[in-house]
């Protein structure tokens, strides 16, 4: 019998490239328009593929970018 894995709450491969990826926060300064921007990268630096930047209010965002990262079209 095989064993289906729960991995919904885990980043699936970059669609590009196949690497891993990873959730990230850009820091610094409030005065950059970016600052507190939450985003997921593909961590092979030759792809370099990520998400757009989301901005949390008073929610926590991972679920979110998670959602939209494993998003794939049908095949």
């Amino acid at each position: 019998m095989d064993h289906l894995i729960d991995d919904s709450d885990r980043l699936k491969p970059c669609p590009f490239c196949g690497a891993d990826a990873e959730f990230g926060e850009i820091g610094g300064a409030e005065e950059t328009p970016d600052a507190g921007g939450h985003f997921v990268q593909c961590l092979n630096s030759a792809c370099g593929a990520s998400s757009a930047l989301i901005f949390p209010l008073m929610d926590d965002v991972k679920a979110l970018l998670l959602e939209r990262w494993n998003k794939r079209p049908n095949a």
